[in-house]
């Protein structure tokens, strides 16, 4: 590990690019039969933290953290299933082989912030309930952000968080949530000029470049009840946060990124190639808040804000919605013309 000290002096340490921990290896090596069941917790901790930081590139950890017993930690047991006993004697059961260690379900976003949280401080050992609405956390120099807020709306991200530089310009950790109120939409005007809905010329293309989200923060915070109390500054808040979306410099919408259920579109053709459907083409916000009747194609095609914003437009108009609209992930060529006998839906290129 490389050794440095934050900006209060406290030393810290870096992780250095290694192996991964592989626990495997390291009870194989011990033999299973001495570890009790205060030291499988402690190992399961270990490997919780190290999937967790592998993702979190630059993060730096106090070297008091060393003082907490990973035993103890809150974040261990969330949602964990009751039956599941950490028994070393079936190894392959406890931590089964998968492509990402902790996948969907097997570790939430609330206990990985919580982790998050507890190595960040070196102190705080706080009930992952509390991170439940959070969708970013602030500490020092670091964004600990909800993958969803900075992938494509395509990827399967639940549960992961990113790493990112900055800070809300608050001491402490700051737990950012989103309004519990339905976000607020632009209203329609009366200009249908606005509205054009031309047709669709089968180009895959990005209009929708003067468009970029914007944080934005209410009133509305509180404090977070700790059980210890370390240092000054390491009070924790949480703090209500706007995410919304701006073309040109105006508002557009205020956005729900987190959990929607929009379909992806990824088949390969099926239609015979004479099929030539009439399709509508969206190149602007206002057509996509007042959508055409027929099958139309969001144009913002590699632009990772626009296609974000329109996937949370579309939830924030309702189920029925969300059913009749596709998003076709990066990378892959679609055949428009297979949608063409489609009732009414919006596919976002």
């Amino acid at each position: 590990m490389d050794g440095m000290r934050d900006k209060s002096g406290d030393p810290t340490f870096r992780p250095a690019a290694s192996k991964p921990f592989d626990i495997g290896d390291f009870v194989k090596l011990i033999g299973a039969s001495c570890l009790t069941a205060q030291y499988r917790r402690s190992l399961r901790a270990i490997r919780c933290v190290n999937s967790i930081y592998q993702n979190l590139e630059g993060a730096t950890i106090p070297l008091n953290v060393l003082d907490i017993s990973l035993k103890e930690a809150k974040w261990l047991d969330y949602r964990r299933p009751v039956d599941d006993d950490g028994d070393f004697t079936d190894f392959e059961h406890f931590f089964p082989k998968r492509k990402e260690p902790m996948d969907r379900g097997f570790f939430p976003r609330a206990s990985r912030f919580a982790c998050i949280a507890m190595f960040e401080s070196g102190i705080h050992n706080l009930d992952p309930s509390v991170f439940d609405p959070v969708v970013a956390m602030a500490s020092a120099n670091s964004l600990f952000v909800a993958a969803e807020l900075v992938a494509d709306p395509s990827e399967l991200c639940q549960h992961a968080i990113k790493r990112v530089i900055g800070n809300v310009g608050r001491a402490g950790i700051s737990l950012l949530v989103l309004p519990q109120l339905a976000p607020r939409v632009k209203e329609l005007g009366y200009d249908w000029r606005a509205v054009p809905h031309e047709d669709y010329n089968f180009e895959r293309e990005d209009n929708f470049q003067h468009t970029n989200l914007v944080l934005s923060f209410t009133e509305w915070s509180r404090p977070v009840q700790v059980a210890q109390r370390g240092s000054i500054g390491e009070d924790v808040f949480l703090i209500e946060c706007v995410l919304s979306v701006h073309d040109r410099g105006k508002w557009v919408a205020d956005i729900d990124p987190m959990n929607h259920n929009i379909m992806k579109w990824d088949v390969s053709c099926t239609c015979p190639k004479q099929v030539e459907p009439t399709l509508t083409a969206i190149d602007s916000w206002e057509e996509l808040l007042d959508a055409p009747d027929n099958v139309a194609v969001f144009r913002a095609n590699g632009n990772i804000y626009a296609r974000l914003g329109a996937v949370a437009i579309r939830k924030s108009q309702g189920t029925d919605q969300q059913k009749r609209t596709l998003i076709v992930p990066p990378g892959v060529k679609p055949c428009f013309r297979c949608v063409g006998h489609l009732d009414k839906a919006v596919i976002i290129d």
